[in-house]
């Protein structure tokens, strides 16, 4: 008995997975970043809401992230592709479990007079039911199913990737549109301020007080003043015109938006260093990171397919040659027993299917180490950025910054100063439009500091995962595991 178990044992474990055909990858961890955890400390303070766009305050804004996310042909094919992996995912996993089948079939025939037959007429009844059950001991359907359900995941997490990048681009055209309303509010400010400046020096230049150079010169900054506006008024159209895409619905749609009222938000909050738990805050990251653990039950999948397969199969039935007998007793038949098939010589067949899928788990995984890469870059860009515009702008966000407020005091204090000696005579006119536009000068920094610093804080947001927070993480070490299953390889 023991040695025809030992060979049963013997026949079973025959299937050899080949050595030399391994993955060239490996998975990187936080750890290889240097990436601390944080305790949660970090989470509390920075890492943004599911509707982080809100903290500007915008109810214009918020209607337009809404609006695109409901119209968002992107968003729509994510949605089905989720269904489209759902549905695969429910196909693999009836292969856990026995089928059914019936079936019933009627013939009619005639043997040859000619031949062993008598030239007589025959009708032919039959009719079963049929069963067929893989045992799976290897678990290749078990992991079939694993790898399904790891794309059905990816493809989840890729819609909400998919949304998040739909919504910094609404809010980035938005922050745009922001600043080209603060552009041309003070373009046009400047604009007036000319033209006093000239129908002043028209006035000094009929009481012989300055010369017709002077009023030259002051004519000449309208019409370059009036180009500068012409061409902010058309981005501003062509800013509109973003948000036809953007929120999927018709040119009126642009010309509907109103000047954007943003609260401006506090960007103080910046991370002094890159936290570990980035990893699963970002979507696109575990996405990838889902699709390699896919692309491990793969391996694992064609691993299993060199061992031995053992199914059950059965039927039950009735079969007549008349109808008349196929209700009695001894019409009945019926079979039970089991199969099993052992790959012997397959022509490379099953080394190139396992070469194929260790390769697309080595590309899963290089995809994953350069998003992961790439986003800690991203996120160390937006940080990096941030630092620096809070020495520029010291917190310009919440309340005029001490230098730059001022700069601008300092400034506004001289060019009204010179514009009233200008007046009585006493400064040019080169000085008065220098002063002028020093103003100015400080009043476009500061709006574009501004503007800067509401993307960069788009930006983080968008770095820092846009609020996504995953259920679960794929472990190295399971992905690992997956690998090396069945165990007994050579």
């Amino acid at each position: 008995m023991s040695t025809k178990l030992g060979a049963i044992h013997s026949f079973l474990s025959s299937g050899c997975v080949p050595k030399h055909i391994r993955p060239q990858s490996e998975v990187l961890r936080a750890e290889d970043f240097g990436l601390k955890k944080t305790n949660g400390k970090f989470s509390r303070t920075i890492w943004p809401t599911l509707d982080w766009w809100k903290v500007f305050g915008d109810k214009q804004l918020n209607l337009l992230v809404q609006e695109g996310i409901a119209n968002s042909s992107d968003l729509r094919a994510a949605e089905a592709r989720i269904r489209q992996a759902n549905a695969i995912a429910g196909s693999v996993e009836s292969e856990l479990w026995p089928s059914l089948n019936g079936t019933a079939e009627f013939s009619r025939s005639r043997t040859s007079l000619y031949g062993r037959g008598n030239g007589a007429w025959s009708k032919l009844y039959d009719a079963k039911i049929s069963s067929y059950f893989e045992l799976d001991i290897w678990g290749k359907n078990r992991a079939a199913l694993k790898a399904a359900i790891g794309r059905l995941k990816s493809k989840e997490i890729e819609r909400y990737a998919t949304q998040l990048s739909l919504a910094h681009s609404i809010v980035q055209a938005y922050i745009n549109l922001d600043q080209l309303y603060s552009e041309l509010a003070i373009q046009q400010e400047m604009l007036e301020t000319y033209k006093s400046l000239l129908e002043l020096t028209r006035q000094r230049y009929f009481a012989d007080l300055d010369s017709l150079v002077s009023v030259k010169q002051a004519l000449a900054a309208i019409p370059a003043t009036r180009a500068e506006i012409a061409s902010l008024r058309e981005s501003l159209e062509l800013t509109r015109n973003q948000f036809v895409m953007l929120v999927g619905k018709g040119p009126d749609r642009g010309l509907q938006i109103e000047e954007p009222s943003i609260n401006y938000a506090d960007i103080t909050m910046v991370p002094d260093n890159l936290p570990a738990e980035l990893l699963g805050h970002r979507p696109d990251i575990v996405a990838n990171r889902w699709m390699v653990e896919a692309k491990s039950y793969d391996v694992r999948v064609s691993k299993a397919e060199y061992y031995p397969n053992i199914n059950l199969s059965s039927f039950i039935g009735v079969q007549s040659l008349g109808f008349s007998n196929l209700h009695k007793r001894n019409s009945y038949e019926f079979s039970v027993g089991p199969a099993l098939s052992l790959p012997i010589f397959d022509a490379g067949r099953l080394d190139s299917n396992l070469a194929d899928a260790i390769s697309s788990y080595d590309l899963a995984v290089e995809n994953y180490n350069a998003g992961l890469t790439g986003a800690l870059q991203d996120l160390a860009d937006q940080m990096t950025s941030l630092k620096w515009l809070k020495e520029r702008l010291k917190e310009r966000l919440k309340e005029r910054p001490k230098e730059q407020g001022e700069a601008l005091k300092t400034s506004q204090e001289s060019a009204d100063l010179a514009l009233a000696q200008y007046g009585a005579g006493l400064v040019s006119y080169l000085q008065v439009i220098s002063t002028q536009s020093v103003v100015f000068s400080q009043k476009l920094l500061l709006s574009q500091l501004t503007s800067r610093g509401l993307s960069l804080y788009a930006q983080l947001n968008r770095a820092l995962g846009g609020g996504y927070s995953p259920d679960n993480l794929p472990l190295v070490s399971d992905i690992s595991s997956n690998l090396l299953e069945p165990r007994n390889e050579r």
